[in-house]
């Protein structure tokens, strides 16, 4: 292929850029370009000598670099077009070129081809050196910073060049994948070419006058370069701290701290690291330890000993978290996890034979346990989900302490385990969080025993796992049937557990069959039927466990056919019309009101009616503590209370506490003996 082709192929490319940068149509743009790929790889698969692929690279990518060297300002969205439509990889090699379809793939996340990419970025740094400044001001698309992070280490930067594409870098969202990878190369050409960076910190610190928008992060990423550089400049990053510490603004004692871990040359040992930063942290009097936090989770993944001991230290300096403001207790036990989460890592990936040695967690236990409902699924989920594979039983006692600590919140909030912990959730599965609950049912902590009820009905798992209870006492099995009864507020897994536990333990047939009895066909006769006729319904059981809870549905049938008996009363049948209008009432105004809110707002009756869930058909059963299901005609109140609350609240709160306290004295009789 001739490379009169390879140039033609590169004003084609123009042209199609022209078109694309005027307004991105990627209905329009995607087969274009499709086309101009194909062709391309037709052209160049009889390519096999590198000078000849070097010589129809430089044809195809001159009249690019002509038609765009003057205009800085769209370099980024050129070379961006590129990767996206033409120099995907797969295109990028003279010898492997594929003509494939576009992926599916968000432009966004779709992989450069450095053969292509690179080369023409570097065509136009090096085209117009005075336009750099431009582009790096503005570039942000993630395909150009990650060709611009692989070509880095070939330029020759101005300190002004410099200073813009680290003022840029620092701007751009944490988000943007690329982000990271072009701060370290930036980070590793300022360690080779340290007296640029320097230059600009000192000039920063002289006031003077094209230094102008320096952030502290970006100060950060330039001192931080420097000193990796060598020992020799140690004595200038003394300096430097010197001066951060007697500036006004208090972020750039974050920075102090920062600099005490990461400022230092490449091999200088991790207790040297550490040490710096819990002297500074004491220097600044505890202002920045949340940048300590920071610094430490640094090392912890590769040195989780030292992290946490180091963390531990820092930890003394402020005290027990009940003695923090409470603006920062949430920020700063988020990255104590953090730093849990990064020793778990480090451990796990450095494990021999399968096995993971974890450090003592104790330090970082009253942080940890610190963080609300709100953060555990971000602080705590993904600690709990890189522990859980060797680490079981300490995540279980972890969740069992953090459920201890926060079961008011999870009882008030109705957050079901899935939400809490969804990764962990995951690994689980339904049955092994069940018996994770019912493991806690039996717990010493009467705030994890409660927790669990609750968590348990809202799992809505009604089968009790094999062998979940065979290595439990008697007692221990009571106190869970207990605990069930008297924490448990769905009707249905309380009552298809309790009779679950039966089938497990036949042994246990007395005390369930009374709780069955006085309790659950008492407040939830539906309930209770319900799992009276699953078990009746499926293969046989023990003779003795049918017979007896066969008892417990005839009680049902009695109570049944007196109320049968009583709605047939005279006073009762006298009165059925006058409940049948005033269903009629209510029902016409909740009508009406829903009409008020779709029109003009103007309803004069909208005060008379209250805010409750309305719901139409042959019968519901809502999701709502104590649901029943509730049959109607018109109008529906869309739950039924127990029975004894409806009746007597007092009594029935009174009852579900007598089962709780009975359960305590259960597990308080086992642990004695």
């Amino acid at each position: 292929m001739s490379h009169d082709d390879a140039h033609g192929f590169g004003e084609r490319i123009v042209a199609f850029l022209r078109d694309a940068l005027t307004a991105r149509v990627p209905e329009r743009d995607r087969p274009l370009g499709h086309a101009i790929r194909s062709e391309m790889a037709t052209a160049v698969g009889d390519i096999r000598e590198e000078s000849e692929w070097e010589a129809w690279k430089t044809s195809l990518l001159s009249p690019i670099v002509a038609a765009f060297s003057d205009v800085p300002e769209r370099w980024d969205d050129v070379v961006d077009l590129l990767a996206i439509y033409i120099f995907r990889r797969g295109v990028s090699t003279h010898q492997t070129v594929e003509s494939k379809q576009p992926s599916a793939v968000h432009m966004s996340q779709r992989t450069v081809g450095h053969e292509l990419i690179k080369p023409l970025l570097l065509e136009l740094l090096q085209s117009t050196p005075g336009h750099r400044v431009r582009f790096f001001e503005k570039t942000a698309s993630w395909n150009v910073l990650h060709a611009l992070a692989a070509l880095l280490p070939e330029l020759d930067l101005g300190d002004i060049e410099l200073l813009k594409l680290i003022q840029n870098i620092v701007a751009i969202p944490a988000h943007n994948i690329g982000r990271g990878e072009l701060i370290q190369a930036v980070s590793s050409w300022i360690t080779n070419h340290p007296e640029t960076g320097q230059r600009i910190v000192d000039a920063s610190f002289g006031r003077e006058e094209w230094i102008d928008g320096l952030t502290p992060s970006a100060l950060l990423i330039l001192i931080e370069g420097v000193c990796r550089a060598d020992a020799s400049r140690l004595p200038w990053r003394d300096g430097v701290i010197q001066r951060l510490m007697q500036e006004p603004d208090e972020r750039l004692w974050g920075i102090v701290v920062r600099l005490a871990y990461s400022a230092w040359p490449t091999p200088t040992p991790i207790r040297v690291r550490f040490d710096a930063v819990v002297e500074a942290v004491r220097r600044l009097r505890t202002g920045p330890i949340d940048d300590g936090l920071l610094a430490v989770a640094q090392g912890a993944r590769e040195h989780p000993s030292e992290a946490i001991a180091t963390a531990a230290a820092l930890l003394d300096l402020v005290g027990l978290p009940s003695q923090w403001p409470s603006a920062v207790t949430q920020r700063r036990a988020t990255l104590i996890a953090n730093i849990a989460e990064q020793v778990a890592s480090g451990a796990c990936l450095h494990a021999q034979g399968g096995g993971c040695s974890l450090p003592e967690l104790t330090p970082l236990l009253p942080a940890l346990l610190s963080i609300d409902l709100s953060g555990a699924q971000q602080a705590l989920d993904g600690l709990f989900d890189t522990l859980v594979p060797h680490h079981s039983d300490l995540v279980k006692t972890l969740v069992a302490a953090w459920l201890a600590a926060h079961r008011h919140t999870v009882v008030k909030e109705s957050f079901p385990f899935e939400e809490i912990f969804p990764c962990l959730a995951h690994q689980l599965g339904k049955e092994g969080i069940t018996r994770w609950l019912l493991e806690f049912l039996v717990a010493p902590h009467g705030k994890i025993r409660g927790a669990a009820a609750y968590l348990l009905g809202l799992l809505g798992e009604k089968r009790i796992p094999p062998g979940a209870l065979d290595g439990l006492s008697a007692a221990q099995v009571d106190a869970m049937a207990h605990e069930l009864t008297g924490g448990c507020n769905e009707p249905d897994i309380l009552a298809f557990l309790l009779v679950e536990m039966v089938l497990a333990r036949s042994d246990r047939l007395d005390t369930i069959h009374d709780l069955l009895m006085t309790d659950v066909a008492e407040d939830y006769p539906g309930a209770c039927r319900r799992a009276l006729e699953a078990l009746f319904a499926s293969e046989p059981h023990d003779c003795s466990v049918r017979e007896r809870l066969r008892s417990v549905g005839d009680r049902l049938d009695k109570e049944d056919a007196v109320y049968q008996h009583a709605r047939s009363a005279p006073e009762v049948v006298a009165l059925r019309p006058a409940r049948q209008a005033w269903d009629a009432v209510q029902n016409r105004i909740f009508q009406e009101a829903e009409r008020h809110t779709r029109s003009s707002g103007r309803f004069v009756l909208q005060q008379l009616v209250e805010t409750m869930s309305i719901v139409r058909g042959e019968g519901t059963a809502p999701a709502m503590p104590g649901a029943e299901p509730t049959m109607f005609r018109s109008y529906s109140r869309g739950f039924v209370l127990p029975r004894r609350q409806a009746l007597d609240p007092l009594s029935f709160l009174g009852r579900r506490v007598e089962h709780r306290q009975k359960a305590a004295l259960l597990l308080a009789g086992q642990d004695d003996t």
